[in-house]
């Protein structure tokens, strides 16, 4: 049996895991709401997120939601599966690697991103520390961009965006959730989205609200509940009309 401290640490490993994969899907929803017509998002594949434009892969995406203040350890550099050295997979492509943080950014990042030169970081010393070629290093931070946002102005920002569409004013809060499942199923399935599939689902369920209101108009007048229905006839005659 499990004593009390391995409980509760097994009860807040389970809330932040949770915590982070809801602040992740929330970042998703955001990016494919602003996305470009010609991208493609793909949860949960190779990272947190990639985005490929013209079938090339643009962008690489690991999201965090941490007690702390991000730091490089939180990356796990020195594992041989780590966000660094997956990224290094596609190092002969012109791509955007991205970390983008529920909270704050600890010293050393900061440091990192205010230098011109950042083979002057600590960072850069690190990771060269931890068995990373020199010139592999310095691609990781020529292309690193570090993004701190907060979960609240994420929200506005899909909010915003959502309402941009005439459809879905009336029904702002089922599509807000509709969105919200959508990434969520689509991480789970390893699937992938795009604006116009996007747009194409708000589609289908503005019409599927809408055959809903035109049953609810027609409730009682045209449409009539079996229960409420009466007739003179007999069961017999009403089973012959079959």
């Amino acid at each position: 049996m499990k004593n009390n401290d391995e409980t509760i640490k097994s009860e807040i490993g389970t809330e932040a895991a949770w915590r982070g994969f809801s602040t992740q899907t929330l970042y998703i929803a955001k990016r494919l709401l602003e996305a470009e017509n010609n991208v493609q998002l793909y949860p949960e594949q190779v990272e947190d997120l990639m985005i490929i434009e013209n079938d090339k892969i643009i962008e690489l995406v690991q999201v965090k939601n941490l007690s702390n203040d991000l730091s490089l350890s939180d990356l796990s550099p020195k594992k041989n599966d780590s966000f660094f050295r997956r990224c290094l997979t596609y190092k002969d492509s012109n791509i955007r690697l991205r970390i983008v943080s529920f909270g704050n950014i600890g010293l050393e990042f900061r440091k990192m991103l205010q230098t011109k030169n950042r083979r002057k970081s600590s960072v850069f010393d690190k990771l060269l520390s931890y068995g990373y070629e020199d010139s592999d290093v310095f691609w990781l931070l020529e292309h690193l961009e570090i993004e701190k946002v907060d979960e609240l102005e994420v929200e506005n920002s899909i909010k915003d965006e959502l309402k941009k569409y005439i459809e879905v004013i009336a029904a702002y809060n089922l599509v807000n959730d509709s969105l919200i499942y959508y990434i969520y199923k689509l991480s789970r399935e390893k699937g992938y989205t795009s604006k116009k599939l996007w747009e194409e689902r708000i589609s289908n369920i503005v019409k599927n609200i809408m055959a809903i209101d035109s049953v609810k108009k027609q409730y009682q007048k045209t449409i009539v509940p079996l229960c409420d229905y009466k007739s003179n006839k007999t069961r017999e005659e009403l089973f012959s009309c079959l």
